[in-house]
């Protein structure tokens, strides 16, 4: 009972700060709150929209839909390889650094190893299969 009052008074004292608050820390909790609001409805509007499309498709059309999303999301995961984390590390360093260079190179490479790993997954796709129905295939 002691806690639940605790937490309502700290989430009420939360609130008040930032509703009022104009300091850095409220910007940036009103900031973080507003993501999470819009993340969260994100997160309900595509529930809402695979509901709708396994309404509209059907059992075994949502199935093969289902299936080719999961290996699109597998392959696009392989051919990014962590490098989003790399460029949110480095590049700001590099920039803080005024290293021009490192930063002209870093993209430059970002782009080209970003194309050909993806192309380079795609062919390899495109080869195994084939361009045919294959036995891993579930589309009959």
């Amino acid at each position: 009972m002691m806690r639940q009052r605790h937490y309502k008074d700290q989430l009420g004292h939360l609130l008040k700060h930032l509703k009022s608050g104009a300091g850095l820390r409220a910007q940036l909790a009103r900031g973080a709150l507003r993501g999470l609001i819009v993340t969260l409805l994100g997160i309900g509007v595509g529930f809402l929209v695979q509901v709708a499309i396994a309404r509209l498709l059907g059992v075994n059309e949502f199935g093969v839909y289902a299936w080719v999303l999961a290996w699109i999301n597998f392959l696009v995961m392989i051919s990014c390889s962590g490098l989003e984390g790399l460029v949110v590390r480095q590049l700001p360093a590099y920039l803080i650094d005024r290293r021009w260079e490192r930063v002209r190179g870093f993209l430059c490479f970002r782009f080209v190893g970003w194309a050909v790993a993806r192309y380079s997954v795609a062919w390899v796709c495109m080869a195994s299969h084939g361009y045919r129905r294959s036995a891993s295939c579930p589309v009959r």
